[in-house]
């Protein structure tokens, strides 16, 4: 299955892995970002990541990004193909750095 269903009360949607930009925890919830919009769904962020594929690299605990749209990475900041940006501390960039080298090459 290529697919992640997000489910809450309001809704339930099918999401493609390969549209899958980013995933944030923001309180209970975890956010899933598409280039079509933000899904939410109340579960752990462990659990999110288990259900995604291995594109995802988990950048600190509240932040996981898919190494298949980042465009480039500077000194603070992550820029992803649908032209979001995301904002990380110095620990985490390198991180994110490290692992997205590894992915492309």
């Amino acid at each position: 299955m290529n697919e992640l269903r997000i489910i809450n009360r309001f809704q339930t949607t099918l999401i493609e892995y390969r549209d899958v930009s980013y995933v944030e925890q923001s309180s209970r919830k975890i956010v899933v970002h598409t280039p079509f919009g933000a899904y939410w769904e109340y579960c752990s962020m462990e659990s999110m990541l288990m259900r995604l594929d291995g594109r995802m690299h988990r950048s600190h605990h509240s932040l996981a990004v898919n190494m298949d749209v980042i465009r480039s990475i500077s000194k603070d900041t992550v820029e992803l193909s649908d032209g979001s940006t995301l904002s990380m501390c110095h620990a985490a960039i390198g991180r994110t750095k490290k692992a997205w080298l590894n992915h492309i090459s």
